[in-house]
Parts: C-alpha cells; sequence; structure tokens
C-alpha cells in the first residue's frame, strides 16, 4: 500500500516497520517566503491533497500553494487543475467512476448526486478529458456558491456535505460481510465495493479484513448507514486498505455517544483511510473498559472537515501507533491515556498532526483517563511526531503532558514517566498556538531534543502568558519535574495560566 504521510527521517528501534519514503511534491515547486494571504482557501488546498491525491499535504507544496492560491474562483480553478492534472493524481491508479467521486470531494465538498455522477463517469467513458470537467465543475453556480466559504477572511473551515454515498462500484450486504469474516481466515472486497453499516462489524481475532485500491476514491468503503450507539468497527483481527465512513454530515455529531469509526481490541489496523466520525473520535485503541494491549496503527489517514473532536484515543498499554496521519481534529489529534489499572507503555511515533482550517486544542496529549484519574506512563513515549498549521489555523498547544489543563487542581492527580523526544513542527511549516511544549500534571519526565522552530504565538486562551520559547512547564507548582530535559520553558504559576 502506498505511504500516505511526511517522511520525517528514521526513528530509532521501530522493530519491522518501515519509515515511508519521500514523496515529491506538486509540481517540484518549492517556495517558502512571500506573502501569506488573509482569505488563503487551507482546507480547500488540504481537502485537494487528501481527496485527489489520497494523503496528508507535504509543508512544502502547501505552502507554496498557500501563498501563491490567488483567492478568487480563477485561483482555486489553477490549484484545482495542478493537482488533477499532476503525474501523483495520475499515478493513483483511478478509474473514471473514482475520478468522478474525487471531483465532487474535493472540489464541491460533497458525495455525488446520482445524476451528476452518471453523467460525469459517461462524459469520461466518451473521451472527453478530465481537465475539461475540472473547469466545468469549477464553472458551475454550485462552486462559485462554494467558493464564498473557502475564501471566506472569517475562517478557512467550511465542513462537508450531508449527502450519504450514492456508491460507485459493487455493493455487499452487512450480513454477508459478517458472516465471511466470521467464517474465514481473509475475506478481501474489492475495489470500490461499499457496504451500508446499521450494527458494528466485528473482525474477530485471527481474521484479516483487507481491501483493493490504492486510495481513498477506489477503497473498499464501509458507511455508517444510521445511528446506532456503538463502533462501526470493532477489530480483534487485521484491517488493511479500508475506507471506514462515518457519515456525521448526515447524521450529526454526538460527542456523548460512543459512535467511533473503529475500535480495536488487540489489533491491527493499516493503510486505512477514517472520514466523518459521528462521535468524539474517529479510532479508539481499547476502550475505557477493556485494552487488552498489543495493537498496531500504522500508516493510516484520518480527515475530520467536520469538527470532530479526537482523531486517535489510545488506552491500551503497549500500543504502536506510527506513521499515521491526522488532519483538521478539533479536539485532540492524539491521545494517550493512563489509568489506574493501566501501565501506559505505547508508543506513538512517527506520526504527523495538521490543522489546516479547524482550530484544534492540542496536537499530542498524554492525560489521565477521567478526572482524579490515577496511573503512570514510564517507559511509554511520544517521539519522532510533527505537528503544524497552516497559516491561518491555530491549535492551543503541540504537545501536552498532564492533566490539569482539562481538569484543573481539584480534579489532577500526577502522572508518572513518559518521554517526550524529538518531536519538531514540521520542516518549513509555522505551528500557530499558545504553547509548542506545555507539562502540567506529570513529574519524573524525559524530554529531549524536540524542536520547536517554526512556533508562532498566538494569544488564543486569554490571560496566560506568553513564553519565551514556546514552552512552559509548572516546575515550582509541584505540577511537573523531570528526570532529564533539555527544555528552555517558563516556569509558571498555575494561577495565571487560563487553560
Amino acid at each position: 500500500m502506498a505511504p500516505r504521510g511526511l517522511n520525517i527521517g528514521a526513528s530509532p528501534n521501530l522493530g519491522k516497520v518501515e519509515m515511508r519514503p519521500h514523496i515529491e511534491i506538486l509540481e517540484d515547486k518549492i517556495c517558502l517566503t512571500g506573502p501569506v494571504l488573509f482569505n488563503a482557501p487551507d482546507q480547500f488546498i488540504a481537502k485537494l491533497y487528501a481527496e485527489a491525491l489520497g494523503r496528508i499535504p507535504d509543508p512544502a507544496g502547501f505552502t507554496w500553494a498557500e501563498q501563491h492560491t490567488i483567492p478568487t474562483i480563477a485561483g482555486l480553478d489553477v490549484e484545482a487543475h495542478a493537482v488533477y492534472g499532476s503525474i501523483e493524481y495520475a499515478n493513483d491508479g483511478y478509474d473514471h467512476a473514482a475520478e468522478v467521486l474525487t471531483l465532487y470531494r474535493g472540489l464541491l465538498s460533497r458525495e455525488p448526486d446520482i445524476g451528476g455522477f452518471t453523467n460525469w463517469l459517461s462524459t469520461l467513458n466518451n473521451g472527453i478529458l478530465l481537465s475539461s470537467i475540472v473547469d466545468t465543475f469549477v464553472e458551475s453556480t454550485e462552486f462559485t456558491n462554494l467558493a464564498t466559504e473557502i475564501l471566506s477572511s472569517v475562517q478557512s473551515s467550511y465542513g462537508f456535505g450531508n449527502a450519504f454515498p450514492i456508491g460507485i462500484g459493487p455493493m455487499m450486504d452487512e450480513a454477508m460481510l459478517q458472516a465471511e469474516l466470521n467464517s474465514g481466515d481473509m475475506v478481501t472486497l474489492t475495489t470500490e465495493t461499499l457496504v451500508r453499516l446499521t450494527t458494528p462489524l466485528t473482525i474477530p481475532t485471527s481474521t484479516t479484513l483487507v481491501g483493493a485500491g490504492l486510495r481513498e476514491a477506489s477503497m473498499p468503503r464501509l458507511v455508517r448507514d444510521a445511528n446506532f450507539n456503538g463502533p462501526m468497527v470493532v477489530c480483534y483481527g487485521t484491517m488493511e486498505g479500508i475506507w471506514l465512513d462515518g457519515e456525521s454530515g448526515q447524521l450529526g455529531t454526538n460527542v456523548a455517544s460512543a459512535e467511533s469509526n473503529l475500535e480495536s481490541l488487540g489489533g491491527i489496523i493499516q493503510d486505512c483511510v477514517f472520514t466523518n466520525q459521528v462521535g468524539p473520535t474517529a479510532i479508539s485503541v481499547g476502550t475505557q473498559q477493556q485494552h487488552p494491549g498489543g495493537d498496531v496503527f500504522r500508516n493510516n489517514l484520518i480527515t475530520q472537515w467536520i469538527p470532530a473532536h479526537d482523531g486517535i484515543q489510545v488506552y491500551c498499554p503497549n500500543a504502536a501507533v506510527y506513521f499515521n496521519s491526522v488532519v483538521d481534529s478539533s479536539d485532540a489529534a492524539y491521545a494517550l491515556f493512563a489509568d489506574a489499572d493501566v501501565a501506559q507503555r505505547s508508543r506513538v511515533s512517527g506520526n504527523v498532526a495538521f490543522n489546516a482550517g479547524n482550530k484544534g486544542v492540542v496536537s499530542f496529549v498524554a492525560s489521565p483517563v477521567r478526572p482524579n484519574g490515577t496511573g503512570d506512563m514510564i517507559g511509554g513515549s511520544i517521539d519522532s511526531n510533527y505537528a503544524w498549521t497552516s497559516s491561518r489555523t491555530t491549535v492551543d498547544m503541540g504537545y501536552a503532558l498532564g492533566a490539569y489543563e482539562w481538569y484543573g487542581p481539584e480534579q489532577s492527580l500526577l502522572l508518572a514517566g513518559l518521554s517526550l523526544a524529538a518531536n519538531a513542527i514540521a520542516p518549513g511549516a509555522v505551528f500557530r498556538g499558545q504553547y509548542f511544549i506545555a507539562i502540567s500534571g506529570m513529574v519524573h519526565v524525559t524530554v529531549v531534543s524536540n524542536l520547536g522552530t517554526g512556533f508562532v504565538y498566538n494569544n488564543s486562551m486569554l490571560g496566560s502568558p506568553q513564553s519565551p520559547t514556546g514552552n512552559i512547564a509548572a516546575v515550582s507548582a509541584g505540577w511537573a519535574s523531570f528526570d532529564y530535559s533539555d527544555l528552555q520553558y517558563l516556569d509558571f504559576s498555575l494561577a495565571n495560566v487560563n487553560f
């Protein structure tokens, strides 16, 4: 399966996990200088990368587009042609049906309607060039109206449409798929298969669900077809190359529900795509009640165009969370939790958190599961990750250790441990936020070799002090201590910080 994220260099002790190769940027153009447009279409650019190319933007390509896309419909047309006419798009192996899907999701920010899909599929089958259809989409009244939101001077985020997918390939009944999973060692779904789920699908231990298709638009797709209080998929086995679509645009979001896209209980999840969850997180690796451990979550893409809270929540004690990409999480992109009965030893390494249009709270966080929670993270690690934002979007904190930020002194107990090492802002990118690293509620931590180059202070939390280095730690207040650290930080008084 092709890589979906950034090449961030080698990480130590990753065993059999392979680093992803560098992906060349669009048009081979790198330009990190020049004016940043106040109404740059940041989420539009990110959607083109994710929905058409099937990956997170690389910082150089994104920055070039952000700085040089003229904030007009004509400018958006140029950027659209740069993506849909790129060699990378041509090499993604889409058939005409998948190409039409990428046009609707990337340009119109919605699912195709049956009439429009049939028309444009026929047009492509009759030999009309894709570039001509791109022009027609951009010149449409629908896109003209959408461009008002895309180019808004107020915010870059403009959500996603609210129609259920029509299906662009074969359909499969959920009961039939569950029966095959219950009886087989490996179940393979063909390209563009659509399965509508009205109850959770279970992948048993020692069973593999694998999908054909190189990128999102051609992958088999499991769709939440109704509000049911549970995950779309519960995985005890292996899932590879599957697209899980929560359909929050149609069903709405409900942060109090258990309606995640995936619940992994000792599973292996790799090369998958997760979109539009209904509940508070896209993926739950273990749960507050069940955390068997040993989960592997690798090289997956999570997009959250509709504000949808967390990307990945890790409850199990020794998960491996490697090389994933989360785009536009509005709460925590990656959350590592400890509890009284969980000695948290998981490793979160080589991942990317990028906010293009939605404001976020934190990119990476380690915290107790609940108020007054206990536990330790000695042996756990958040390392070699990237966090970055567009020039218009903010995330309050890049890396946060401890729970004071959420629970306050009355409901926070100290966690022990964790190594925070070799994390950075993506090269050539910026991180606009209040703090790059914030430690309050965790002691005996190791914090080394984290690089905050590209941090841009943004006073999104009114009343909080500005740190010269972008880092804060509540050492003198007794809410942070280090076993070893090279971190330059502001030793702050908790009373002066408004998290």
